[in-house]
This record gives C-alpha cells, sequence and structure tokens, in this order.
C-alpha cells in the first residue's frame, strides 16, 4: 500500500517536465513495486489511479470532465443501492478481491464493527479490541480505515476526518495555477486522493502507509496558495541588504582600532 501512494504523482509530476516515455516508465516502476506486495487494496488503489488518468487524459479537452464523473458515480452508486438486493460492497467484492473467502470474512468483521461502533458512535471503544463476536468470525482484525478510526474515536472523528480529506481535495482542485508544472502535481494529488479514500475502505493503514498518508494530505496544501500576478511581483520593491553579525551587536573591527 505504501508505494501505491506514489503512482499518479510520479507520472503528472513528469509528464510536464519530461517525455511521455519517462513519465509512464516512473508509473510502471511504481506499479510493480505495488504488485510485489499482492495486497487487493494496494491492487484497488493503483487501479483506480489508471482508470482516473485514463479518464483525464482521454477527456482532457472537455472542461466539465470531473463534475461529469462525480455526477456519473453518484447516480450509478444510488441506481445499485435502490434497485439490488446486494450493496455495492457485496457485489464488487468478487471482483476486487484476490480471495473471496477472506473478502466475506471482512464483511462480517465489518458488519459487527458497526453494531458496536453503533453501540458507542460518540467516543468509540478506544483501543480494546475484545469486543464480541460469533464464533464463527476467526478474526477481529478491521480492514477497513474509516471503519477502524470510527470504532477507535467515534463516528465524530471519522466525519471530521473524512470532511478534512474532502476539503482539502475541494481546495486544490478549484485553485487553478498559472504553471503547468504546479497544474499537474495538482491533478495528481487529486487523483491519488480520490482512489485512496475509496481503496482504504478495503485496507487498514498503520505505521508507514498511515505517517504517508497524512503527510501528503498536509503537503499538498502549497498547491493551494495562489500564484502573484506579474504586476504584483513587478511593483515588489527589493528587500534592503542586511548587514553581517547580530543585531545590537558592537562592531568588533572598530573597537580593536580604537
Amino acid at each position: 500500500m505504501f508505494c501505491a501512494f506514489g503512482f499518479a504523482i510520479s507520472i503528472y509530476s513528469a509528464r510536464r517536465t519530461k517525455s511521455l516515455k519517462l513519465s509512464l516508465g516512473r508509473g510502471v516502476l511504481v506499479g510493480l513495486a505495488t504488485f510485489t506486495s499482492l495486497s487487493s487494496g494496494a491492487f484497488v488503489a493503483v487501479g483506480l489511479q489508471i482508470v482516473l488518468i485514463a479518464y483525464d487524459r482521454i477527456l482532457r479537452n472537455v472542461p466539465k470532465r470531473w463534475w461529469m464523473l462525480c455526477i456519473a458515480i453518484i447516480v450509478t452508486y444510488a441506481t445499485v443501492e435502490l434497485l439490488s438486493n446486494r450493496t455495492v460492497a457485496e457485489i464488487s467484492i468478487g471482483f476486487l478481491a484476490l480471495n473471496p473467502g477472506t473478502a466475506w470474512t471482512r464483511l462480517n468483521v465489518n458488519g459487527w464493527a458497526l453494531e458496536a461502533i453503533m453501540a458507542h458512535p460518540f467516543f468509540g471503544l478506544g483501543f480494546d479490541w475484545s469486543w464480541p463476536v460469533p464464533f464463527y468470525i476467526v478474526t477481529t482484525s478491521i480492514d477497513n480505515f474509516w471503519l477502524a478510526i470510527a470504532f477507535r474515536q467515534g463516528l465524530i472523528t471519522m466525519l471530521l476526518l473524512i470532511l478534512a480529506v474532502f476539503g482539502i481535495m475541494v481546495t486544490i482542485a478549484f485553485t487553478r495555477q498559472k504553471d503547468a508544472f504546479v497544474n499537474a502535481c495538482r491533478i495528481g494529488f487529486i487523483v491519488t486522493f480520490a482512489a485512496l479514500s475509496l481503496a482504504i475502505v478495503t485496507v487498514h493503514l498503520w505505521n508507514s502507509a498511515y505517517c504517508t498518508f497524512m503527510l501528503l494530505l498536509g503537503c499538498g496544501m502549497w498547491m493551494s496558495d495562489k500564484q502573484p500576478e506579474d504586476s504584483e511581483v513587478a511593483g515588489l520593491e527589493p528587500e534592503p541588504e542586511s548587514t553581517v553579525g547580530l543585531r545590537f551587536s558592537r562592531d568588533l573591527r572598530s573597537s580593536y582600532r580604537r
């Protein structure tokens, strides 16, 4: 999962400054490193990024393509939930999981974890994993990042974290920059976190992957700084040269001459 963070960013950051072959080569290396994990969660993260990158490339001349995609996802999700006798997670689990048997176990664990969260919605259960589960569930590991946050710290903490991630993505998405390289990094950042926000529904983040997720989330805010206009840059006066030495200190050379 750790390597999946750099897939879209490695492609978009090199696309404006390097050749297309080099940018794709970087993506292939990151994809191969992710493949060695043999984790369905990492595969889902990279697969979603590939779909979003291809969508952006094919419809690059359509100005409202991302709005169209968001509306299509919402309509499709609502239609499946209303017309199908199974949830979206139950339908997609057969296509995404490497082992459907363990995937169904995860669904059962998540269902019982959700009941435990509803019993303690505000503050969660903390780090006490000795919560009661049926005998046929062989593990109590919650392989869902958002659900694990709600289980430990409560629903309010989970909602605040989702709001933070969504707010940062929206802020960066609506901040258009003049520099083509910054815009490319901006799209790569949004593609990465849009894919990861969905992929971590199937996997939990901890240690280095969790630290990297939070680090990239905070570091991406520099792309929300609006670049100054040319007239503003031209009107700035140069700062005076600072004197060598400490402020309010005596000139040792002059005192030596005296």
